[in-house]
């Protein structure tokens, strides 16, 4: 009903502009939005004071920010971002050096999808696409977020998965090292992802002794990602190992605690997380129901029904979290993008037209109005909601900004109407979105979502002469910024200044404390700082 028949399982025949056209979008999809900007709030500031601190006191084995406590965390991503951080930092700011670890996983992630569709329908580059196109991934793709390395491995066992029937051994190898990539990233989520699938390999028709090599190969690959740094811990901080796997367990697997009311969080998030991959993925399965026991349409549904029963089980539930869903979603759904009916292609492809279209019509018409002060509405609303953001014409982003949506226009033009070139365009204007936020709209949104500004202005009202700073409900982001920006470390009490965290409905101030300094982040009519000194009783009289 929705496709027609398919003319052939092999990778289709992509002339030279066609394949520079992805690779171009899928570079222009990663880089933007890395780099040009502070550590935004909330989990950029945060991990970037881990990263920070960890580069400062040489301790690779536990995290923690200079006013706590160490820590675990799974370090692999912290220790990827540490080093792009001190190779980097001397060329580019620091923020900016080990955000690259994010495109560095983001780029690991989208070339083994490709390897991954190859083998399993021959569509490789447009399971790539279908992730660039999701709605969801496009801002945690490019946040200082330990998920981006998750993600990455998540994709490696993937290929791993899809390679088992023609290489068991290697195949082993490559998804034993994609778990424990993700195992060493965010603990023992990984693991519980897969671990299910293993158990469906008979149904893959795979024989005993393939199952046999490939089981071992796997458990051989994944063996020193998750002993290796465990033992390291246990021998100089047991009691902090053994917290951390309580405590990962209990994420992946639900233990511990009394059922929690989440079984429909990921099943309400993902119609508009993956849109378009899931729909597109519904009809693929619909359309195929008669072949899902074929393994092109079974791993991909295994997979993801793992993913989703694992992480709809857990205790902790973010938007963050359901990422690696997207992955097995985009290969089942690029594996019948050729036999898509033209006019349901044409009508995706004029559905992205005309979002897109709007989108970019919008936030051209914005820019100008922050540059221009015309339309005069337009910047009396941004006004209104940053009255200190001044705009200026800059013109490396102009130039990118406009050879994005230049290029865009000109692919909506030329392409046919069927599912490939609907996804090309698609996937082109949501870049084409994306390029321009990340370019002309860069410094209204880095002064709005960073903290630089905010605790620059505390700096300058700060007395020539004081002990400490005691924080008051400080978050973790926070204390990590405070520490970066101006040098200053918290502590708990038995200081001469006291900053506070509070609401801006909150007017009362401590007895005792005299306010030196108030403040905010721009646009944040939310969260109130306020700076004290501790009032004597020469400062009373």
């Amino acid at each position: 009903m929705y496709y027609l028949e398919p003319q052939a399982e092999a990778e289709p025949q992509l002339d030279r502009v066609e394949a520079a056209l992805i690779f171009i979008l899928i570079l222009a999809w990663i880089l933007p939005g890395l780099v040009g900007h502070e550590p935004w709030k909330p989990d950029e500031a945060y991990n970037f004071g881990l990263i920070h601190h960890l580069m400062e006191s040489g301790n690779w084995l536990t995290l923690g920010l200079p006013d706590e406590s160490p820590f675990v965390r799974p370090p692999l991503f912290y220790w990827t971002a540490a080093l792009f951080g001190q190779i980097l930092s001397p060329f580019i700011g620091l923020p900016d050096a080990v955000r690259l670890a994010t495109g560095f996983y983001m780029g690991i992630a989208l070339l083994f999808v490709v390897l991954a569709g190859r083998i399993l329908h021959g569509n490789g580059r447009y399971a790539a696409l279908m992730l660039v196109g999701s709605f969801g991934l496009l801002g945690h793709a490019h946040q200082l977020i330990a998920d981006s390395a998750l993600f990455a491995g998540c994709a490696i066992a993937l290929y791993g998965f899809a390679l088992r029937s023609r290489n068991a051994f290697f195949a082993g190898l490559v998804a034993g090292t994609g778990i424990g990539i993700g195992f060493l990233s965010r603990g023992t989520i990984a693991p519980a992802f897969f671990a299910p699938v293993l158990l469906l390999l008979p149904i893959f028709g795979a024989r005993i002794r393939e199952q046999i090599v490939f089981i071992i190969a796997l458990a051989a690959s994944l063996s020193p990602w998750i002993l290796i740094w465990p033992w390291q811990l246990a021998s100089a901080h047991p009691e902090l190992l053994s917290a951390w796997l309580k405590r990962s367990l209990d994420i992946s697997f639900g233990l511990g605690r009394a059922p929690h009311p989440s079984w429909l969080f990921y099943v309400s998030l993902l119609p508009w997380f993956a849109w378009p991959t899931l729909p597109v993925a519904i009809l693929v399965a619909w359309r195929e129901r008669a072949k899902l026991l074929e393994e092109r349409f079974l791993l991909p549904l295994a997979v993801f029904l793992s993913m989703l029963i694992v992480l709809s089980s857990s205790h902790t539930t973010r938007e963050l979290y359901a990422m690696p869903m997207l992955l097995p979603l985009a290969l089942l759904a690029a594996s019948s993008m050729e036999s898509m009916k033209r006019n349901l292609a044409s009508a995706f492809n004029w559905f992205g037209i005309i979002t897109f279209g709007l989108l970019t019509l919008l936030f051209w018409t914005g820019w100008i109005a922050m540059v221009t002060g015309h339309p005069l509405y337009i910047a009396a609303r941004i006004h209104h909601y940053h009255p200190d953001f001044v705009g200026h014409f800059q013109p490396l982003s102009f130039f990118f900004a406009f050879a994005a949506t230049l290029l865009w226009i000109w692919l909506i033009t030329h392409t046919e109407h069927n599912g490939r070139r609907a996804t090309l365009n698609w996937a082109s204007g949501i870049v084409t979105v994306w390029m321009i936020l990340m370019t002309l709209w860069l410094p209204f949104l880095d002064s709005i979502k960073g903290y630089r500004e905010m605790f620059l202005s505390m700096k300058a009202t700060l007395p020539g002469k004081y002990t400490c700073i005691e924080e008051k409900h400080l978050g973790e982001a926070q204390r990590a910024m405070l520490d970066y920006y101006l040098d200053v470390v918290t502590r708990k009490k038995h200081c001469d200044l006291v900053l506070v965290q509070t609401v801006s409905s909150n007017r009362r101030h401590p007895q005792g404390l005299k306010l030196i300094w108030e403040g905010a982040r721009a646009g944040d009519r939310f969260e109130r700082y306020r700076l004290y000194r501790i009032t004597t009783s020469k400062d009373n009289g």
